[in-house]
């Protein structure tokens, strides 16, 4: 089953949005950016040269309730994937749309993990030479994990890995980003 963000999600997120801003003292908000390498497992059987890995990223705003609790949305690449035979190339690319809980815990004194769990509504493209360009749009489960070090009240240096996974025409190819980047507290 295919769904996409459209206007009824959009503003089930707004919703989410106004409800966190009337929270309590505890709440903050927060902007994380994240690049690093990424995986796409496209199959490439018959493909005489096959790149799964390229460079993925992350960019998301977030707002904490307290407790270590947040809600999240973001945008995500999962880089492309490149296969070639003598007689084609494709590339696939996968991004999108993602909304999740967040939970946050100490681990050590300026040290933390994040814990996310949520949706990733993803466009994957494929851009081929004989059979043309196509793409589908997939909503489809997200998570993924962070530790972060505390430099500043504001700001954090985060690495971590994001999970989803790609769909195009029926066929599934997992997705993942490791990456390494900053969140800055309001």
């Amino acid at each position: 089953m295919r769904i996409s963000f459209n206007k009824h999600v959009l503003a089930g997120l707004v919703a989410v949005a106004g409800a966190g801003l009337s929270c309590g003292a505890q709440a903050q908000a927060y902007v994380l950016a994240d690049a690093g390498w990424s995986q796409l497992d496209v199959d490439c059987s018959g493909a005489s040269q096959c790149d799964k890995t390229s460079f993925g990223h992350k960019v998301l705003g977030g707002y904490t309730f307290g407790s270590g609790l947040s809600v999240e949305l973001g945008f995500i690449s999962f880089g492309h994937a490149d296969a070639r035979t003598p007689t084609d190339h494709a590339v696939v690319k996968t991004f999108g749309y993602t909304l999740a809980g967040a939970w946050t815990t100490p681990l050590a004194s300026d040290w933390d993990l994040t814990l996310r769990l949520g949706l990733a509504s993803l466009k994957t493209k494929m851009t081929d030479w004989v059979v043309g360009p196509q793409h589908d749009t997939a909503t489809k489960p997200y998570f993924g994990a962070q530790v972060g070090y505390r430099v500043t009240p504001q700001l954090k240096l985060v690495g971590g890995v994001d999970f989803s996974q790609a769909e195009l025409q029926g066929e599934k190819a997992d997705a993942r980003n490791v990456a390494l980047g900053a969140q800055f507290n309001f």
